[in-house]
C-alpha cells in the first residue's frame, strides 16, 4: 500500500532541539557522514541516510512541526527512522496520519515500543470507533488541524 498524503507531528522541548530535528530534513543540511556531526550524533547518521525528504514543513508552534512526506509500503520502518532521530532531539513520541486515500486512513504513534494506531477513521471494527471523531476530521479535511486534534484527543 503506498500512503499519498502522509504527515508527521513532533513536539520538542526546546527551538533548539526542534532545529537540530529539522536539519535531518533538509537536503542542503542533512548530515551525509559521521564525520559532519558531532559524537553524540553520529549514530543517527545512517537512519537519515534513505528517509524521504519532506514536501512540506509547517511550524505548528515554536516547539512543534508537522512534516508532510509521501511514504511507501515500508511506512512503519520510514517512521521509526524518524522517530529515533526525535528521540535523540528529547521527543519520547511522534504522530503520524498515512492517507491511502479512500482504501485507508491511519492515525498512528510511534514511541520506543514501535508503531501503535491510535484511530482508524470510518472503521466500526476497530475497538475505538467513534463517529463524532470521524466527523470532526471530516470537517477538518483530514488536514494538519485533524492530526493536532488527534494528538491533543491521545496524547
Amino acid at each position: 500500500m503506498s500512503y499519498l498524503n502522509s504527515k508527521v507531528y513532533a513536539s520538542f522541548q526546546t527551538k533548539k532541539s526542534k532545529e537540530s530535528f529539522l536539519k535531518y530534513f533538509d537536503f542542503d543540511k542533512r548530515p551525509r557522514f559521521t564525520d559532519d556531526v558531532s559524537n553524540t550524533e553520529a549514530h543517527l547518521v545512517e537512519p537519515s541516510e534513505f528517509l524521504p525528504y519532506p514536501s512540506s514543513i509547517l511550524q505548528i508552534e515554536e516547539d512543534s512541526v508537522i512534516l508532510d512526506f509521501n511514504l511507501d509500503s515500508d511506512a512503519d520502518n520510514t517512521l521509526i527512522a524518524i522517530f529515533k532521530i526525535s528521540e535523540h532531539f528529547g521527543t519520547p513520541e511522534i504522530y503520524a496520519f498515512l492517507d491511502a486515500g479512500a482504501e485507508q486512513k491511519d492515525y498512528v504513534k510511534v514511541s520506543a515500543r514501535g508503531v501503535k494506531t491510535l484511530y482508524l477513521p470510518y472503521n466500526e471494527d476497530f475497538g475505538q470507533h467513534d463517529s463524532s471523531i470521524d466527523e470532526k476530521l471530516e470537517s477538518l479535511d483530514f488536514n494538519d488541524a485533524a492530526l493536532k486534534y488527534i494528538v491533543d484527543l491521545f496524547k
